[in-house]
């Protein structure tokens, strides 16, 4: 099974991210975007695993979870991956934070001790808002990018990890919560 780590935004960052994607639109015509109920900060994305590797990394997430201090986030500006004219895909970023490091950090240990290699990539704070499929008919517009997504974002504040399951549709992912660890323990 397709399986990944991850923060999942809050309800208000959720609305607020809403709105500034229906704002791109202009300067990414013709792209998909993300259901806004997808959206996440992937920790860790492992790829495919067996269904008898799920308890193994429930106990490596649950172990570091539980330790973790609770980042407070707030997304930052967006960008994207790849040319201005093809971009793969289109984020918006989050400003920097110790604690997400660390957690991050400490996610990575944990998962190369428990036997499930290493990260395919370092990791970026990212939060995927679109994925384009074909290239744009201009260049991204830098300017316009930063004028967009400039404002004051909310404060959001992780209380679980999350180990979800992700399956590819012809309409795009769906995500199954497969565990939701608590970050320092909490249960709230």
């Amino acid at each position: 099974m397709r399986t990944f780590i991850a923060l999942e935004p809050s309800a208000e960052l959720r609305t607020r991210l809403a709105r500034l994607c229906r704002e791109l639109q202009p300067l990414f015509p013709g792209v998909r975007w993300s259901r806004m109920d997808n959206i996440h900060l992937t920790l860790r994305f492992l790829g495919e695993i067996d269904a008898s590797d799920l308890e193994p990394l429930i106990q490596a997430v649950s172990d570091v979870a539980a330790k973790a201090s609770r980042p407070a986030l707030r997304a930052g500006r967006a960008g994207w991956f790849g040319s201005p004219r093809e971009p793969r895909v289109v984020w918006l970023g989050l400003q920097d934070n110790k604690e997400l490091e660390a957690l991050a950090g400490a996610l990575e240990t944990s998962l190369l001790a428990a036997g499930f290699g290493a990260a395919d990539k370092p990791f970026k704070a990212h939060l995927t808002l679109a994925r384009p499929k074909k290239a744009l008919p201009r260049p991204v517009d830098r300017a316009a990018l930063e004028r967009l997504t400039g404002e004051d974002w909310p404060l959001w504040e992780p209380r679980q990890v999350l180990i979800i399951k992700s399956t590819l549709l012809p309409e795009g992912p769906r995500y199954e919560t497969l565990a939701a660890l608590p970050i320092g323990g909490a249960v709230d």
